[in-house]
């Protein structure tokens, strides 16, 4: 997972320092204790990251700082110039660490410098109904035909395929699923399942035979793989998992009552 973590003094009348955010999922601010974390996430709010708000008193102990990033291991630590510069006698005042990153009043970082490229050449096949119904015409310019295509990607089982754009696509959603409620949406679907769990206890398998289809849970339940040579199957799983999550707005702590939940409760009543 691509994190960084941001140490640094915030004041209410700073001007706030733009970010621009390419392929990282974590951002940890570490903004004074009395500042308010709705100000701190506000300039934030419209980008692509999962936002995680950490109150700190910076009269604090930096040799606890220096064991504490040691253990973190963040890929860069953000943090103004003056902590990175020993203070005439007090050299004990000083952020030490390999991937430091000083920066200066109202400086604009762009974060997406930090992240590696990670293009990935894959082979992309073509669905019969995208192409059934194309009309050619003749290039301006060149001895060749040309014909415009409005299509989706599709990457079920990391098989690249472009699917005609009338079928359904899916919101990204966000939460945990634990084992116990995904055996009950399956069993509530007569669908089944049967448990498999690993040697090292990280991962279960759930093979479903009527579908012939098996879902993978990892990470503790974050991470889930749906797949089946049948894509009827693994729409009806998709959707499954889509009735249970919830759309997220980034900001991690905040209470979600999922009405879902709630109702199936008052059903079972």
């Amino acid at each position: 997972m691509r994190e960084i973590r941001t140490l640094g003094h915030t004041d209410k009348n700073q001007k706030k320092i733009d970010f621009v955010a390419e392929n990282l999922k974590i951002i940890n601010f570490f903004p004074d204790a009395d500042m308010p974390s709705e100000e701190v996430r506000e300039p934030f709010r419209n980008l692509p990251i999962k936002f995680i708000s950490i109150p700190m008193d910076f009269r604090m102990d930096y040799a606890t700082l220096d064991k504490n990033l040691k253990e973190w291991k963040p890929k860069v630590v953000i943090c103004p110039s003056v902590y990175s510069q020993p203070v005439l006698n007090r050299p004990d005042l000083t952020i030490t660490y390999e991937n430091l990153w000083p920066i200066e009043f109202n400086e604009t970082v762009k974060l997406w410098k930090m992240t590696r490229d990670k293009t990935k050449t894959v082979t992309v096949s073509v669905h019969p109904d995208v192409v059934r119904d194309l009309r050619f015409k003749q290039h301006p310019t060149k001895k060749l035909a040309i014909a415009s295509v409005a299509c989706n990607l599709s990457a079920f089982n990391d098989d690249f395929q472009l699917v005609p754009s009338s079928y359904p696509v899916i919101k990204k959603k966000y939460g945990k699923v634990t084992l116990v409620k995904l055996l009950r949406e399956l069993r509530k679907r007569n669908l089944d399942p049967h448990e498999e769990t690993t040697e090292d206890q990280q991962t279960t398998v759930l093979n479903i035979p009527i579908l012939q289809a098996k879902i993978t849970m990892s990470n503790g339940g974050k991470r889930m793989k749906i797949q089946s040579n049948d894509p009827t199957a693994r729409w009806e799983l998709q959707e499954m998992f889509n009735d249970f999550l919830m759309e997220d707005d980034g900001i991690v702590g905040r209470p979600t009552r999922d009405v879902r939940d709630v109702d199936a409760k008052e059903a079972d009543k």
